[in-house]
């Protein structure tokens, strides 16, 4: 389904870039929590046109950008004595506005509420204080078309997200009334998104539900994992076709955490295959363990090699993994009309599932 409605210019004006990372070393005044330390000390020393709340702190702490002595400390209630030598490396402060770019992507549908875009792969969302640049929503006001200013100067009309390493259908609001309305209905989940993956090895069953709660990785605080305390999280899955080497997997999110279905297809065995993040990199290792299993699944060991290897030279260049946002249904916001969109594999992930489907012996 495609259509296109008259183009409307952008009104956000647009500029500006961050400033550069503050370094601060400084001895703790007196005994107490790691966050609310450093908090009590950038209050007594506030620094030029930015504030740090101790949320913010918190988040940074998590982050590995506070030093305790000569030790990174990843948690905020770590207990400091006074005098101890701290040291906090602030990121550059959140982009204030953006600027239109020129991106390549393909518009499904526009009307003067709404559009519908299918993201590709390497391209965020929106911009982050560690990128200004090189977002989803600069690309759609380079097009001069307006987004709603509801969602904010750095994250006009976005309603959802897409990993940057994720392909496929995303909506995004233009007016504020289809914003507030497409949050509803996204926080009621009153809408159908339908992934596609291709993984690296074998779901346990052919369908089932993977129900597993998803927190911050304690070895790793920039990635997620299922964790005993973290928030509950529902994937179901289909397999729609099985390989020697992986299997081509539909897949549908009942919960909305960040990175939930990669993590969850880690936890079953059968990470995205190119996801470098959670285990699907196709390296020596992962080729060898791959191959090894083939002959179980109706392949051949050389042939799945061979395979694999073809993978890894099509994953090199591409900015992504084999996860892909392909089927997008909801119901309009103002007009009520039912609309779905769909948007096929990317070239790049049909050519790796031929790969994948190569691999076998009969």
């Amino acid at each position: 389904m495609m259509r296109i409605a008259p183009w409307q210019p952008a009104s956000l004006d647009m500029t500006e870039t961050p400033a550069p990372v503050n370094l601060l070393t400084f001895q703790a005044s007196s005994d107490g929590r790691l966050d609310v330390v450093v908090t009590a000390w950038l209050q007594a020393h506030p620094l030029p046109d930015r504030q740090c709340s101790r949320s913010q702190i918190a988040s940074f702490i998590e982050d590995g950008l506070v030093m305790v002595g000569k030790r990174v400390v990843t948690k905020p209630s770590h207990k400091v004595q006074a005098r101890t030598h701290i040291q906090v490396q602030l990121p550059p402060p959140p982009a204030t506005r953006l600027v239109p770019e020129e991106h390549d992507f393909d518009l499904l549908y526009c009307d003067d509420h709404l559009l519908v875009v299918n993201k590709p792969a390497g391209l965020r969302v929106h911009p982050t204080p560690e990128d200004p640049t090189d977002s989803l929503v600069a690309g759609v006001l380079g097009r001069d078309l307006s987004l709603a200013p509801a969602g904010g100067d750095l994250r006009p009309g976005v309603v959802h997200r897409l990993d940057k390493t994720t392909s496929g259908v995303m909506v995004l609001a233009r007016t504020d009334a289809a914003y507030h309305q497409l949050v509803v209905a996204f926080r009621q989940r009153t809408l159908t998104k339908q992934y596609l993956a291709l993984t690296a090895g074998h779901l346990p069953q052919m369908s089932g539900d993977i129900d597993a709660p998803i927190g911050r990785d304690p070895a790793h605080r920039k990635r997620f994992a299922v964790v005993g305390d973290g928030k509950a999280s529902r994937s179901s899955y289909q397999v729609l076709e099985r390989t020697p080497v992986g299997d081509r997997v539909e897949l549908a999110l009942h919960t909305g955490r960040t990175h939930q279905l990669r993590v969850h297809l880690r936890h079953s065995g059968a990470p995205v295959m190119g996801d470098k993040t959670y285990g699907g990199a196709v390296q020596s290792a992962l080729i060898s363990r791959l191959a090894g299993r083939a002959e179980g699944w109706g392949g051949d060991t050389l042939q799945a090699r061979r395979a694999l290897q073809e993978i890894a030279g099509l994953l090199q260049p591409y900015p992504g993994n084999s996860l892909h946002a392909w089927r997008l249904g909801f119901v309009h916001p103002l007009t009520g009309e039912p609309l779905q969109f769909e948007a096929p594999l990317p070239d790049v992930l049909e050519r790796i599932l031929n790969a994948m489907r190569s691999s076998t012996s009969r």
